[in-house]
Protein backbone atom coordinates (compact mmCIF):
# COMPACT_ATOMS: atom_id res chain seq x y z
CA UNK A 1 0.00 0.00 0.00
CA UNK A 2 1.03 3.64 -0.43
CA UNK A 3 3.93 4.25 1.98
CA UNK A 4 2.26 7.30 3.49
CA UNK A 5 -0.83 5.28 4.34
CA UNK A 6 1.20 2.84 6.41
CA UNK A 7 3.15 5.63 8.08
CA UNK A 8 0.04 7.64 8.88
CA UNK A 9 -0.99 5.08 11.50
CA UNK A 10 2.29 5.53 13.32
CA UNK A 11 1.97 9.26 13.10
CA UNK A 12 -1.44 9.18 14.71
CA UNK A 13 -0.06 7.13 17.58
CA UNK A 14 2.82 9.54 17.94
CA UNK A 15 0.33 12.40 17.99
CA UNK A 16 -1.23 11.13 21.23
CA UNK A 17 2.16 11.43 22.92
CA UNK A 18 3.70 14.58 21.51
CA UNK A 19 0.87 17.04 21.03
CA UNK A 20 -2.37 18.27 22.49
CA UNK A 21 -5.66 17.22 20.94
CA UNK A 22 -6.46 20.67 19.59
CA UNK A 23 -2.99 21.75 18.54
CA UNK A 24 -1.04 20.85 15.46
CA UNK A 25 2.20 18.91 15.88
CA UNK A 26 4.02 21.71 14.06
CA UNK A 27 2.71 25.14 15.02
CA UNK A 28 4.70 27.87 13.31
CA UNK A 29 5.68 30.73 15.54
CA UNK A 30 3.96 34.08 14.99
CA UNK A 31 6.23 36.45 13.14
CA UNK A 32 6.21 39.58 11.03
CA UNK A 33 4.40 38.96 7.81
CA UNK A 34 4.46 40.28 4.29
CA UNK A 35 0.72 39.64 3.91
CA UNK A 36 -1.16 42.66 2.51
CA UNK A 37 -4.18 42.07 4.76
CA UNK A 38 -5.06 44.58 7.47
CA UNK A 39 -7.90 42.63 9.12
CA UNK A 40 -5.90 39.87 10.85
CA UNK A 41 -5.03 41.79 13.99
CA UNK A 42 -7.14 39.54 16.20
CA UNK A 43 -5.74 36.40 14.59
CA UNK A 44 -1.98 36.65 15.10
CA UNK A 45 -1.70 32.89 15.76
CA UNK A 46 -3.33 32.17 12.43
CA UNK A 47 -1.14 34.44 10.29
CA UNK A 48 1.42 31.68 9.47
CA UNK A 49 -1.40 29.44 8.20
CA UNK A 50 -2.80 32.18 5.97
CA UNK A 51 0.68 33.11 4.81
CA UNK A 52 1.50 29.55 3.79
CA UNK A 53 -1.65 29.20 1.69
CA UNK A 54 -1.52 32.74 0.26
CA UNK A 55 2.10 32.49 -0.88
CA UNK A 56 1.29 29.28 -2.75
CA UNK A 57 -1.81 30.84 -4.36
CA UNK A 58 -4.07 28.29 -2.70
CA UNK A 59 -6.20 31.05 -1.10
CA UNK A 60 -6.63 34.72 -1.94
CA UNK A 61 -8.00 37.69 -0.02
CA UNK A 62 -11.50 39.09 -0.31
CA UNK A 63 -9.86 42.29 -1.56
CA UNK A 64 -6.32 43.61 -2.00
CA UNK A 65 -6.14 44.52 1.69
CA UNK A 66 -8.63 42.21 3.42
CA UNK A 67 -8.66 38.48 4.07
CA UNK A 68 -12.20 38.32 5.48
CA UNK A 69 -11.32 36.01 8.39
CA UNK A 70 -14.91 35.71 9.67
CA UNK A 71 -16.55 35.17 6.29
CA UNK A 72 -18.07 31.75 5.69
CA UNK A 73 -16.63 29.62 2.90
CA UNK A 74 -18.96 28.73 0.03
CA UNK A 75 -19.16 25.29 -1.58
CA UNK A 76 -17.46 26.28 -4.83
CA UNK A 77 -14.62 27.89 -2.86
CA UNK A 78 -13.78 24.69 -0.98
CA UNK A 79 -13.54 22.90 -4.33
CA UNK A 80 -11.12 25.56 -5.56
CA UNK A 81 -8.89 25.19 -2.52
CA UNK A 82 -8.73 21.42 -2.90
CA UNK A 83 -7.96 21.82 -6.60
CA UNK A 84 -5.17 24.34 -6.06
CA UNK A 85 -3.44 22.14 -3.48
CA UNK A 86 -2.68 19.69 -6.28
CA UNK A 87 -0.21 22.16 -7.78
CA UNK A 88 1.64 22.48 -4.50
CA UNK A 89 1.46 18.83 -3.42
CA UNK A 90 2.72 16.40 -6.02
CA UNK A 91 0.45 13.43 -6.68
CA UNK A 92 -0.47 11.07 -9.48
CA UNK A 93 -3.57 13.11 -10.34
CA UNK A 94 -3.77 14.36 -13.93
CA UNK A 95 -6.14 17.33 -13.95
CA UNK A 96 -6.36 17.50 -17.72
CA UNK A 97 -8.21 14.22 -18.16
CA UNK A 98 -11.09 14.84 -15.75
CA UNK A 99 -14.57 14.73 -17.39
CA UNK A 100 -16.93 17.69 -17.10
CA UNK A 101 -19.05 17.87 -13.95
CA UNK A 102 -22.49 16.28 -13.96
CA UNK A 103 -23.99 19.13 -11.90
CA UNK A 104 -26.56 21.26 -13.71
CA UNK A 105 -26.31 24.51 -11.73
CA UNK A 106 -22.76 25.67 -12.55
CA UNK A 107 -23.63 28.24 -15.23
CA UNK A 108 -22.03 31.54 -14.24
CA UNK A 109 -19.52 29.91 -11.92
CA UNK A 110 -15.96 30.99 -12.76
CA UNK A 111 -14.22 28.54 -15.16
CA UNK A 112 -11.49 27.53 -12.70
CA UNK A 113 -14.14 26.73 -10.10
CA UNK A 114 -16.06 24.60 -12.64
CA UNK A 115 -12.86 22.66 -13.30
CA UNK A 116 -12.31 22.33 -9.56
CA UNK A 117 -15.83 21.04 -8.94
CA UNK A 118 -15.47 18.51 -11.77
CA UNK A 119 -12.14 17.35 -10.31
CA UNK A 120 -13.55 17.08 -6.77
CA UNK A 121 -16.62 15.22 -8.03
CA UNK A 122 -14.50 12.79 -10.06
CA UNK A 123 -12.41 11.82 -7.04
CA UNK A 124 -15.37 11.57 -4.67
CA UNK A 125 -14.40 14.54 -2.50
CA UNK A 126 -17.58 16.60 -2.88
CA UNK A 127 -21.15 15.53 -3.41
CA UNK A 128 -24.20 17.46 -4.56
CA UNK A 129 -27.57 18.17 -2.99
CA UNK A 130 -29.38 15.65 -5.20
CA UNK A 131 -31.11 15.90 -8.59
CA UNK A 132 -27.93 17.16 -10.23
CA UNK A 133 -27.66 20.22 -7.95
CA UNK A 134 -24.30 21.27 -6.46
CA UNK A 135 -25.48 24.57 -4.87
CA UNK A 136 -22.11 26.29 -5.46
CA UNK A 137 -22.78 29.49 -3.51
CA UNK A 138 -24.25 27.88 -0.39
CA UNK A 139 -22.23 28.17 2.83
CA UNK A 140 -20.43 25.04 3.96
CA UNK A 141 -20.52 23.80 7.55
CA UNK A 142 -17.56 22.74 9.68
CA UNK A 143 -18.66 19.11 9.69
CA UNK A 144 -18.93 19.17 5.88
CA UNK A 145 -15.39 20.59 5.63
CA UNK A 146 -13.84 17.89 7.82
CA UNK A 147 -15.74 15.23 5.85
CA UNK A 148 -14.27 16.58 2.60
CA UNK A 149 -10.80 16.81 4.16
CA UNK A 150 -11.07 13.19 5.27
CA UNK A 151 -12.04 12.12 1.76
CA UNK A 152 -9.13 14.13 0.37
CA UNK A 153 -6.71 12.39 2.73
CA UNK A 154 -8.09 8.93 1.95
CA UNK A 155 -9.13 9.21 -1.73
CA UNK A 156 -6.16 11.22 -3.03
CA UNK A 157 -3.36 10.33 -0.62
CA UNK A 158 -4.55 6.91 0.58
CA UNK A 159 -4.10 7.81 4.23
CA UNK A 160 -5.82 5.78 6.93
CA UNK A 161 -6.93 6.45 10.50
CA UNK A 162 -6.34 4.61 13.75
CA UNK A 163 -8.78 6.06 16.29
CA UNK A 164 -6.80 7.24 19.30
CA UNK A 165 -9.53 7.42 21.91
CA UNK A 166 -12.66 5.59 22.98
CA UNK A 167 -16.03 6.87 21.80
CA UNK A 168 -16.75 8.26 25.26
CA UNK A 169 -13.99 10.84 24.79
CA UNK A 170 -15.45 12.33 21.62
CA UNK A 171 -18.96 12.22 23.05
CA UNK A 172 -17.75 14.22 26.06
CA UNK A 173 -16.80 17.15 23.82
CA UNK A 174 -19.43 19.87 23.68
CA UNK A 175 -21.18 19.80 20.34
CA UNK A 176 -20.28 16.22 19.39
CA UNK A 177 -23.40 14.47 20.70
CA UNK A 178 -27.04 15.49 20.41
CA UNK A 179 -28.67 17.20 23.39
CA UNK A 180 -32.04 15.78 24.47
CA UNK A 181 -34.89 17.02 26.65
CA UNK A 182 -36.49 14.93 29.40
CA UNK A 183 -38.75 13.25 26.84
CA UNK A 184 -35.88 12.10 24.67
CA UNK A 185 -36.50 14.71 21.96
CA UNK A 186 -33.45 16.30 20.33
CA UNK A 187 -33.25 19.96 21.28
CA UNK A 188 -29.79 20.61 19.81
CA UNK A 189 -28.16 18.51 17.14
CA UNK A 190 -24.54 17.46 17.42
CA UNK A 191 -22.33 15.94 14.74
CA UNK A 192 -24.38 14.23 12.03
CA UNK A 193 -24.02 10.45 11.76
CA UNK A 194 -22.44 10.73 8.31
CA UNK A 195 -19.75 13.10 9.64
CA UNK A 196 -18.79 11.33 12.87
CA UNK A 197 -15.90 9.27 11.52
CA UNK A 198 -14.44 12.34 9.79
CA UNK A 199 -14.88 14.47 12.91
CA UNK A 200 -13.06 11.92 15.08
CA UNK A 201 -10.25 11.91 12.53
CA UNK A 202 -10.10 15.72 12.49
CA UNK A 203 -9.98 15.81 16.30
CA UNK A 204 -7.24 13.17 16.43
CA UNK A 205 -5.17 15.05 13.85
CA UNK A 206 -5.56 18.47 15.49
CA UNK A 207 -7.26 19.74 12.34
CA UNK A 208 -10.33 21.26 13.97
CA UNK A 209 -10.41 23.82 16.80
CA UNK A 210 -13.17 24.35 19.30
CA UNK A 211 -15.11 27.62 19.05
CA UNK A 212 -15.84 28.94 22.53
CA UNK A 213 -15.48 25.42 23.92
CA UNK A 214 -17.85 23.94 21.32
CA UNK A 215 -17.11 21.84 18.23
CA UNK A 216 -19.92 23.76 16.50
CA UNK A 217 -20.28 21.16 13.72
CA UNK A 218 -23.21 22.83 11.96
CA UNK A 219 -21.78 26.35 12.04
CA UNK A 220 -20.51 27.73 8.74
CA UNK A 221 -16.76 27.25 8.27
CA UNK A 222 -14.95 30.58 8.53
CA UNK A 223 -12.03 31.43 6.28
CA UNK A 224 -9.59 31.87 9.16
CA UNK A 225 -10.32 28.44 10.62
CA UNK A 226 -10.23 26.85 7.19
CA UNK A 227 -6.70 28.20 6.70
CA UNK A 228 -5.53 26.29 9.77
CA UNK A 229 -7.40 23.12 8.74
CA UNK A 230 -5.68 23.01 5.36
CA UNK A 231 -2.29 23.98 6.78
CA UNK A 232 -2.36 21.20 9.37
CA UNK A 233 -3.36 18.64 6.74
CA UNK A 234 -0.94 19.78 4.03
CA UNK A 235 2.10 20.48 6.20
CA UNK A 236 1.70 18.23 9.22
CA UNK A 237 0.15 15.18 7.59
CA UNK A 238 1.17 15.19 3.95
CA UNK A 239 4.80 16.00 4.60
CA UNK A 240 7.27 13.28 5.65
CA UNK A 241 5.73 11.83 8.83
CA UNK A 242 7.18 10.69 12.15
CA UNK A 243 7.26 6.93 12.59
CA UNK A 244 6.98 4.66 15.57
CA UNK A 245 9.13 1.55 14.92
CA UNK A 246 7.16 -1.31 13.41
CA UNK A 247 3.99 0.70 12.86
CA UNK A 248 4.31 0.83 9.06
CA UNK A 249 3.46 -2.87 8.90
CA UNK A 250 -0.13 -2.25 10.08
CA UNK A 251 -2.93 -1.44 7.65
CA UNK A 252 -6.18 -0.06 9.08
CA UNK A 253 -9.23 -0.53 6.85
CA UNK A 254 -12.78 0.71 7.38
CA UNK A 255 -15.78 -1.56 6.86
CA UNK A 256 -19.24 -0.05 6.48
CA UNK A 257 -22.18 -2.15 7.66
CA UNK A 258 -25.61 -0.55 7.09
CA UNK A 259 -27.17 -2.91 9.66
CA UNK A 260 -26.84 -3.15 13.43
CA UNK A 261 -23.80 -4.76 15.07
CA UNK A 262 -26.01 -7.56 16.42
CA UNK A 263 -27.61 -8.31 13.04
CA UNK A 264 -26.53 -11.30 10.91
CA UNK A 265 -24.55 -8.83 8.81
CA UNK A 266 -22.79 -7.35 11.82
CA UNK A 267 -21.95 -10.78 13.23
CA UNK A 268 -20.62 -12.02 9.90
CA UNK A 269 -18.46 -8.96 9.28
CA UNK A 270 -17.01 -9.18 12.80
CA UNK A 271 -16.20 -12.87 12.33
CA UNK A 272 -14.61 -12.24 8.93
CA UNK A 273 -12.50 -9.35 10.24
CA UNK A 274 -11.27 -11.43 13.19
CA UNK A 275 -10.18 -14.22 10.85
CA UNK A 276 -8.32 -11.82 8.55
CA UNK A 277 -6.59 -10.04 11.43
CA UNK A 278 -5.50 -13.36 12.92
CA UNK A 279 -4.28 -14.73 9.57
CA UNK A 280 -2.25 -11.56 8.97
CA UNK A 281 -0.67 -11.65 12.45
CA UNK A 282 -2.27 -8.29 13.20
CA UNK A 283 -1.00 -6.50 10.09
CA UNK A 284 -4.57 -6.02 8.87
CA UNK A 285 -6.83 -4.20 11.33
CA UNK A 286 -10.42 -3.09 10.81
CA UNK A 287 -12.63 -0.29 12.01
CA UNK A 288 -16.20 -1.58 11.60
CA UNK A 289 -18.81 1.16 11.27
CA UNK A 290 -22.18 -0.38 12.06
CA UNK A 291 -25.65 1.05 11.70
CA UNK A 292 -25.29 2.97 8.44
CA UNK A 293 -22.87 5.55 9.84
CA UNK A 294 -21.92 6.86 6.39
CA UNK A 295 -25.41 7.15 4.95
CA UNK A 296 -28.18 5.31 3.16
CA UNK A 297 -27.74 1.60 2.29
CA UNK A 298 -28.67 2.58 -1.27
CA UNK A 299 -25.35 4.46 -1.45
CA UNK A 300 -23.18 1.49 -0.46
CA UNK A 301 -22.02 0.58 -3.96
CA UNK A 302 -20.91 4.18 -4.60
CA UNK A 303 -19.21 4.32 -1.18
CA UNK A 304 -17.07 1.33 -2.13
CA UNK A 305 -16.29 2.58 -5.63
CA UNK A 306 -15.28 6.10 -4.58
CA UNK A 307 -13.41 5.02 -1.44
CA UNK A 308 -15.73 6.56 1.15
CA UNK A 309 -15.19 3.25 2.89
CA UNK A 310 -12.55 0.61 2.16
CA UNK A 311 -14.93 -2.35 2.43
CA UNK A 312 -18.71 -2.51 2.44
CA UNK A 313 -21.67 -4.86 2.51
CA UNK A 314 -24.84 -4.25 0.55
CA UNK A 315 -28.13 -5.63 -0.74
CA UNK A 316 -28.02 -6.42 -4.47
CA UNK A 317 -31.62 -5.32 -5.06
CA UNK A 318 -30.98 -1.77 -3.76
CA UNK A 319 -29.15 -0.97 -7.01
CA UNK A 320 -31.56 -1.36 -9.94
CA UNK A 321 -29.82 -1.57 -13.28
CA UNK A 322 -26.42 -2.30 -11.69
CA UNK A 323 -26.87 -5.97 -10.78
CA UNK A 324 -29.53 -7.08 -13.26
CA UNK A 325 -28.01 -10.51 -13.91
CA UNK A 326 -27.06 -11.00 -10.26
CA UNK A 327 -30.68 -10.58 -9.20
CA UNK A 328 -31.30 -14.02 -10.72
CA UNK A 329 -30.70 -15.40 -7.23
CA UNK A 330 -33.96 -13.66 -6.18
CA UNK A 331 -36.18 -15.35 -8.79
CA UNK A 332 -39.40 -16.56 -7.14
CA UNK A 333 -39.86 -20.05 -5.74
CA UNK A 334 -36.38 -21.36 -6.52
CA UNK A 335 -35.82 -24.56 -4.47
CA UNK A 336 -33.33 -22.94 -2.09
CA UNK A 337 -34.04 -24.41 1.36
CA UNK A 338 -31.81 -22.19 3.50
CA UNK A 339 -29.16 -19.46 3.53
CA UNK A 340 -26.29 -21.97 3.35
CA UNK A 341 -27.29 -23.52 0.03
CA UNK A 342 -28.49 -20.18 -1.36
CA UNK A 343 -25.07 -18.68 -0.56
CA UNK A 344 -23.12 -21.54 -2.12
CA UNK A 345 -25.24 -21.27 -5.27
CA UNK A 346 -24.86 -17.49 -5.53
CA UNK A 347 -21.09 -17.39 -4.94
CA UNK A 348 -20.38 -20.20 -7.37
CA UNK A 349 -22.67 -18.66 -9.98
CA UNK A 350 -20.24 -15.71 -9.79
CA UNK A 351 -17.03 -17.68 -9.34
CA UNK A 352 -17.50 -20.48 -11.89
CA UNK A 353 -19.32 -18.60 -14.65
CA UNK A 354 -18.79 -15.29 -16.44
CA UNK A 355 -22.38 -14.02 -16.34
CA UNK A 356 -22.08 -11.88 -13.20
CA UNK A 357 -18.46 -10.73 -13.26
CA UNK A 358 -19.01 -7.68 -15.52
CA UNK A 359 -21.41 -6.25 -12.92
CA UNK A 360 -18.66 -6.19 -10.31
CA UNK A 361 -15.93 -4.58 -12.39
CA UNK A 362 -14.39 -1.64 -10.55
CA UNK A 363 -14.66 -3.23 -7.09
CA UNK A 364 -12.86 -6.20 -5.58
CA UNK A 365 -15.51 -8.82 -4.79
CA UNK A 366 -14.91 -10.64 -1.51
CA UNK A 367 -18.16 -12.60 -1.29
CA UNK A 368 -21.64 -12.93 -2.74
CA UNK A 369 -24.12 -14.69 -0.51
CA UNK A 370 -27.85 -14.95 0.13
CA UNK A 371 -30.38 -15.15 2.92
CA UNK A 372 -33.38 -17.38 3.55
CA UNK A 373 -36.60 -17.41 1.56
CA UNK A 374 -39.13 -14.60 1.96
CA UNK A 375 -42.79 -15.07 2.87
CA UNK A 376 -45.60 -12.69 1.90
CA UNK A 377 -46.40 -10.99 5.20
CA UNK A 378 -49.51 -9.03 6.19
CA UNK A 379 -50.96 -7.41 9.28
CA UNK A 380 -54.37 -9.06 9.48
CA UNK A 381 -55.07 -10.97 6.25
CA UNK A 382 -54.66 -14.69 5.65
CA UNK A 383 -54.87 -15.47 1.94
CA UNK A 384 -56.69 -18.57 0.73
CA UNK A 385 -56.66 -17.91 -3.03
CA UNK A 386 -54.22 -16.36 -5.50
CA UNK A 387 -56.77 -13.94 -6.97
CA UNK A 388 -57.04 -12.25 -3.55
CA UNK A 389 -53.74 -10.49 -4.29
CA UNK A 390 -55.30 -8.46 -7.10
CA UNK A 391 -55.18 -4.73 -6.33
CA UNK A 392 -52.90 -5.07 -3.29
CA UNK A 393 -49.86 -2.87 -2.71
CA UNK A 394 -46.91 -5.11 -1.83
CA UNK A 395 -43.42 -4.02 -0.80
CA UNK A 396 -40.33 -5.48 -2.45
CA UNK A 397 -36.89 -4.18 -3.40
CA UNK A 398 -36.11 -6.89 -5.95
CA UNK A 399 -36.80 -6.66 -9.68
CA UNK A 400 -37.67 -10.38 -10.08
CA UNK A 401 -40.02 -10.19 -7.11
CA UNK A 402 -41.55 -6.98 -8.49
CA UNK A 403 -42.31 -8.86 -11.74
CA UNK A 404 -43.86 -11.64 -9.66
CA UNK A 405 -46.07 -9.16 -7.77
CA UNK A 406 -47.20 -7.57 -11.05
CA UNK A 407 -48.07 -10.99 -12.44
CA UNK A 408 -50.21 -11.55 -9.34
CA UNK A 409 -52.19 -8.45 -10.31
CA UNK A 410 -50.78 -6.44 -7.40
CA UNK A 411 -48.66 -3.27 -7.34
CA UNK A 412 -45.01 -3.55 -6.23
CA UNK A 413 -43.65 -0.71 -4.08
CA UNK A 414 -39.99 -0.24 -3.14
CA UNK A 415 -39.45 0.62 0.53
CA UNK A 416 -36.02 0.20 2.12
CA UNK A 417 -35.91 -2.04 5.17
CA UNK A 418 -35.18 0.84 7.55
CA UNK A 419 -38.52 2.48 6.63
CA UNK A 420 -40.65 -0.65 6.31
CA UNK A 421 -41.96 -0.85 9.89
CA UNK A 422 -43.63 2.54 9.55
CA UNK A 423 -44.88 1.76 6.03
CA UNK A 424 -46.62 -1.37 7.33
CA UNK A 425 -47.91 0.28 10.48
CA UNK A 426 -49.38 3.22 8.54
CA UNK A 427 -50.85 1.02 5.77
CA UNK A 428 -48.65 2.59 3.10
CA UNK A 429 -48.19 -1.00 1.91
CA UNK A 430 -50.69 -3.83 2.38
CA UNK A 431 -48.07 -6.57 2.48
CA UNK A 432 -44.31 -7.10 2.35
CA UNK A 433 -41.94 -9.57 0.70
CA UNK A 434 -38.93 -9.61 3.03
CA UNK A 435 -36.81 -12.45 4.35
CA UNK A 436 -37.27 -13.92 7.82
CA UNK A 437 -33.98 -12.45 9.02
CA UNK A 438 -35.12 -8.97 7.95
CA UNK A 439 -38.36 -9.45 9.87
CA UNK A 440 -36.23 -10.17 12.94
CA UNK A 441 -33.66 -7.41 12.40
CA UNK A 442 -36.26 -4.66 12.06
CA UNK A 443 -38.81 -6.15 14.50
CA UNK A 444 -41.41 -6.36 11.76
CA UNK A 445 -43.11 -9.15 13.70
CA UNK A 446 -44.66 -6.39 15.82
CA UNK A 447 -46.95 -4.88 13.12
CA UNK A 448 -47.22 -8.13 11.13
CA UNK A 449 -49.42 -11.09 12.05
CA UNK A 450 -49.80 -13.44 9.04
CA UNK A 451 -47.05 -15.04 6.96
CA UNK A 452 -47.66 -16.94 3.72
CA UNK A 453 -44.68 -19.34 3.64
CA UNK A 454 -44.35 -19.76 -0.13
CA UNK A 455 -40.64 -19.32 -0.98
CA UNK A 456 -41.17 -16.02 -2.77
CA UNK A 457 -37.42 -15.54 -3.15
CA UNK A 458 -34.12 -14.94 -1.38
CA UNK A 459 -32.12 -11.74 -1.18
CA UNK A 460 -28.61 -11.55 -2.62
CA UNK A 461 -25.85 -9.63 -0.87
CA UNK A 462 -22.38 -8.41 -1.85
CA UNK A 463 -19.32 -7.91 0.33
CA UNK A 464 -16.67 -5.98 -1.57
CA UNK A 465 -13.58 -3.79 -1.29
CA UNK A 466 -12.43 -0.63 -3.02
CA UNK A 467 -10.28 -1.88 -5.88
CA UNK A 468 -7.60 0.80 -5.53
CA UNK A 469 -7.16 0.16 -1.81
CA UNK A 470 -6.92 -3.57 -2.44
CA UNK A 471 -4.35 -3.16 -5.21
CA UNK A 472 -2.13 -1.01 -3.01
CA UNK A 473 -1.86 -3.63 -0.28
CA UNK A 474 1.25 -5.82 -0.23
CA UNK A 475 0.62 -8.96 -2.28
CA UNK A 476 0.83 -11.23 0.75
CA UNK A 477 -1.95 -9.27 2.47
CA UNK A 478 -4.04 -9.36 -0.69
CA UNK A 479 -3.67 -13.12 -0.65
CA UNK A 480 -4.75 -13.32 3.01
CA UNK A 481 -7.89 -11.29 2.35
CA UNK A 482 -8.78 -13.49 -0.63
CA UNK A 483 -8.05 -16.72 1.25
CA UNK A 484 -10.41 -15.63 4.06
CA UNK A 485 -13.16 -14.63 1.63
CA UNK A 486 -15.12 -16.43 -1.09
CA UNK A 487 -15.28 -20.18 -0.49
CA UNK A 488 -13.73 -19.87 2.99
CA UNK A 489 -16.40 -17.39 4.13
CA UNK A 490 -19.16 -19.61 2.74
CA UNK A 491 -18.39 -22.12 5.48
CA UNK A 492 -19.97 -19.88 8.13
CA UNK A 493 -21.79 -16.91 6.56
CA UNK A 494 -25.09 -18.74 6.08
CA UNK A 495 -25.22 -19.78 9.73
CA UNK A 496 -25.83 -16.21 10.88
CA UNK A 497 -28.84 -15.85 8.59
CA UNK A 498 -30.16 -19.32 9.46
CA UNK A 499 -29.86 -18.55 13.18
CA UNK A 500 -31.83 -15.33 12.70
CA UNK A 501 -34.51 -17.22 10.76
CA UNK A 502 -34.88 -19.86 13.49
CA UNK A 503 -35.05 -17.16 16.15
CA UNK A 504 -37.78 -15.11 14.47
CA UNK A 505 -39.86 -18.19 13.62
CA UNK A 506 -39.82 -19.11 17.31
CA UNK A 507 -40.78 -15.54 18.24
CA UNK A 508 -43.70 -15.53 15.78
CA UNK A 509 -45.02 -18.81 17.18
CA UNK A 510 -44.65 -17.54 20.75
CA UNK A 511 -46.63 -14.41 19.84
CA UNK A 512 -49.42 -16.58 18.49
CA UNK A 513 -49.15 -15.23 14.95
CA UNK A 514 -49.91 -17.37 11.91
CA UNK A 515 -47.49 -19.01 9.45
CA UNK A 516 -49.48 -20.80 6.78
CA UNK A 517 -49.49 -22.19 3.22
CA UNK A 518 -52.07 -22.08 0.44
CA UNK A 519 -54.29 -25.05 -0.45
CA UNK A 520 -52.65 -27.32 -3.03
CA UNK A 521 -54.69 -26.07 -5.96
CA UNK A 522 -53.92 -22.43 -5.14
CA UNK A 523 -50.26 -23.24 -4.53
CA UNK A 524 -50.14 -24.67 -8.07
CA UNK A 525 -51.54 -21.36 -9.37
CA UNK A 526 -48.90 -19.48 -7.41
CA UNK A 527 -46.22 -21.70 -8.97
CA UNK A 528 -47.64 -20.89 -12.42
CA UNK A 529 -47.25 -17.18 -11.65
CA UNK A 530 -43.64 -17.84 -10.59
CA UNK A 531 -42.99 -19.78 -13.82
CA UNK A 532 -44.34 -16.90 -15.89
CA UNK A 533 -42.19 -14.46 -13.91
CA UNK A 534 -39.06 -16.52 -14.57
CA UNK A 535 -39.90 -16.61 -18.28
CA UNK A 536 -40.41 -12.83 -18.28
CA UNK A 537 -37.08 -12.32 -16.51
CA UNK A 538 -35.24 -14.62 -18.94
CA UNK A 539 -36.66 -12.65 -21.88
CA UNK A 540 -35.41 -9.29 -20.58
CA UNK A 541 -31.92 -10.22 -19.27
CA UNK A 542 -28.97 -11.08 -21.51
CA UNK A 543 -28.14 -14.80 -21.21
CA UNK A 544 -31.11 -15.11 -18.86
CA UNK A 545 -31.83 -18.70 -19.91
CA UNK A 546 -28.22 -19.75 -19.35
CA UNK A 547 -28.07 -18.03 -15.97
CA UNK A 548 -31.27 -19.73 -14.85
CA UNK A 549 -30.04 -23.14 -15.96
CA UNK A 550 -26.72 -22.57 -14.17
CA UNK A 551 -28.64 -21.82 -10.96
CA UNK A 552 -30.66 -25.02 -11.27
CA UNK A 553 -27.47 -27.04 -11.88
CA UNK A 554 -25.82 -25.50 -8.80
CA UNK A 555 -28.91 -26.14 -6.67
CA UNK A 556 -28.81 -29.80 -7.65
CA UNK A 557 -25.12 -30.00 -6.77
CA UNK A 558 -25.42 -28.46 -3.31
CA UNK A 559 -28.72 -30.06 -2.31
CA UNK A 560 -27.09 -33.44 -2.94
CA UNK A 561 -23.94 -32.53 -1.01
Amino acid sequence: MHQKKRRFIGRLLALSIVCSIFASCIVPAAAETSLPFTDLGDYQDYIPYVEYLYEREIVNGTSETTFGPNQTIQRYQIALIFYRTQTENTSAIDKANIPASSFKDLDGVMPEAQDAIAWAEYFGLLTGRGDGVFDPYAPISRQEVVTFLYRYATNIYNLSHTQLRGDSYYESLTGFSHTYDENGKIIEEGVANWARLSMKWAIDCGIIDMIGGDLAPKVGAQRIHLAKMFYVLLVDWLSEPVLIPGSDSVHMLTIHNPDAETSPTGRFISAWAERVTKASDGRLQFEILNGGLFGSPRDMYDFIVNGTCDIGWGLISYFPGVFEASEAISLPMLPLPDADIASYVFWNLYDEYDFLKPEFEGIHTLLLHAGAQAPISTKTTQFTAVDQFIGWTIQTNSMPQALFIQNLGAAPVSVINEQLYRAIENNIVNAAVVNWETIKAYQLYEPLGYYLDANIGVSGYFFAMNEKIYNELPTDLQAIIDECSGAAALEYVGSFWNDATSSVLERIKTDGDVIYTLPDAEQAKLQAVADKTIADWIARVQDGDKIYQAILDLIDRYKEA
